[in-house]
């Protein structure tokens, strides 16, 4: 029994890993430097979430910023009304809503839309900034009507620019000796709108990279925080579908301040060999900011088809296993080769060939073994 093998070509391999992850959509950014928030809107904040409220005796607070329902609509801020002759509050009796700006944020623009009625002097029902700059009175009570009347402000909208204020509050105090609890006396907010300045960048952090030689899309896992929100994080390159963050502006911070997620990076949109990648935060201001470096190796082009060459040449012979071996091509700064594949074909039919693979860490030679008698190709 003899076998001829005729020997054309054997491609060889390279391990290459491929990972996948799914991605979210969500808000979008609001500009830079700052953002804008608008609080008791309606449905999208039927309670004025962003303020916080505090109140004493017999003061009362009020959330209802949805336009149908019972009472007054609104933030309203009033007393606990008395038909009893003489009931009162004592003086420094407080209703009160506030907002605070976060850490390395000030409010640089307010505006304030609402009225106030006051049967009571006593009562002073204000708006106003605390900031570093100076402080800003945006609505106050004046002109104490006469007695027995009533004092009505009517709905007003009222505006504050370049305030710089770390904080903004909705007010009723009883700042005489006492106040009546008799009539009305309240001070209702139908909206607020702030607009923030942001004076940090976000910060990101590379948890996790792909080890080894890669290439397609992978996962980059990371920690990311910021002061005010962060809106998105994505790969510096290779960019992938990225993170974006659920960004509900009714508060001043609007956005998650911190995530521990992973993005996809396109490996495709990168050279190949050993590349540094970063991811870049974005915040709800559209700062940006920028993580260390981490290490890839990336490969995409497999080996070229290598020259071949049969040991004890192309002839007939009585042996049914052939010793074949080759040069590997040189590849700086890829991934190593860890395996051969070959195709091995008896002459004048196609349709009976057979494809085998042979691992093995810088392969350059491997024993071939036809099925049958005959003369075979191999590539």
């Amino acid at each position: 029994m003899t076998i001829r093998l005729r020997v054309i070509g054997i491609a060889a391999t390279a391990t290459l890993v491929a990972l996948a992850t799914p991605a979210s959509g969500h808000a979008q950014a609001t500009g830079v430097p700052g953002f804008r928030i608008e609080a008791c809107r309606g449905k999208d904040d039927p309670r004025g979430a962003g303020f916080a409220d505090f109140k004493t005796r017999d003061m009362v607070v009020k959330r209802a910023c949805t336009p149908y329902g019972k009472g007054l609509r609104g933030m309203v801020l009033s007393v606990s009304h008395s038909g009893k002759r003489g009931a009162r509050v004592k003086r420094g009796s407080v209703a009160r809503f506030a907002i605070n700006a976060p850490p390395g944020t000030a409010i640089a623009s307010a505006a304030w839309s609402g009225g106030a009625v006051r049967s009571d002097c006593g009562y002073t029902m204000d708006v106003f900034a605390d900031g570093a700059r100076r402080d800003w009175t945006l609505y106050d009570t004046n002109k104490c009507p006469r007695s027995g009347r009533a004092q009505s402000s009517g709905d007003r909208r009222e505006v504050a620019n370049n305030i710089n204020a770390s904080r903004v509050v909705l007010r009723v105090i009883c700042t005489s000796y006492g106040c009546s609890r008799r009539g009305s006396n309240y001070l209702r907010t139908s909206s607020v709108a702030l607009r923030l300045v942001d004076t940090q960048d976000p910060t990101v952090n590379i948890t996790s990279a792909p080890g080894g030689w890669v290439n397609g899309d992978q996962a980059l896992g990371y920690t990311a925080a910021d002061n005010a929100g962060l809106f998105n994080v994505n790969p510096a390159a290779g960019r992938g579908v990225g993170d974006n963050f659920h960004c509900v502006l009714i508060t001043t911070t609007p956005c998650p301040r911190a995530v521990t997620d992973s993005v996809p990076l396109n490996t495709a949109q990168l050279g190949e060999g050993t590349q540094q990648v970063r991811l870049v935060a974005t915040d709800v201001s559209g700062r940006t900011g920028a993580s260390p470096p981490a290490t890839m190796h990336i490969d995409r082009s497999p080996p070229d088809r290598v020259e071949t060459a049969l040991a004890g040449g192309d002839q007939w012979r009585p042996s049914s296993a052939f010793q074949v071996g080759w040069t590997n091509p040189a590849e700086v700064d890829r991934a190593p080769i860890v395996a051969a594949s070959y195709e091995l074909c008896p002459t004048g039919n196609p349709a009976g060939c057979i494809t085998r693979r042979v691992a093995g860490d810088g392969i350059g030679a491997t024993s071939i073994e036809p099925p049958s008698p005959g003369e075979w190709s191999a590539r």
